[in-house]
């Protein structure tokens, strides 16, 4: 599957809101990006026909509202954005394991309602 940058992506997901066809002035001011942007996005999705143009309309494909139901997933289906690093990975502590804090990090201001003296 071809991958789409997020403007593109934005300009299907607007077509697909509405009646699947929009002015193509339209469309571009519900994009609110430059115009260079906006022809580089519509013209790179009209090469993969994706939409159409008649005339000043910019109307879905099929092909294009497909892609918008299923989404720009990768092929693998692995997200590298939920994979935690291993500097941040730790041992986890047991239930039954004391855990004292750190004086040092605790806030002052919540202990002196209490009236504690944590100094």
């Amino acid at each position: 599957m071809n991958q789409i940058s997020k403007t593109e992506r934005e300009i299907l997901v607007i077509l697909s809101k509405g009646n699947k066809e929009l002015d193509s002035f339209t469309l571009f001011k519900r994009l609110r990006t430059s115009f260079a942007e906006f022809s580089r996005s519509v013209n790179s999705l009209l090469q993969k026909s994706y939409i159409k143009e008649n005339g000043n309309k910019v109307r879905l494909t099929p092909k294009g509202s497909e892609l918008v139901i299923i989404g720009n997933k990768s092929s693998d289906g692995n997200k590298q954005w939920r994979n935690i690093p291993d500097r941040f990975v730790k041992n986890s502590i047991s239930a039954y394991e004391p855990y004292v804090p750190s004086r040092k990090l605790l806030d002052e201001s919540s202990f002196k309602k209490l009236n504690f003296d944590i100094k």
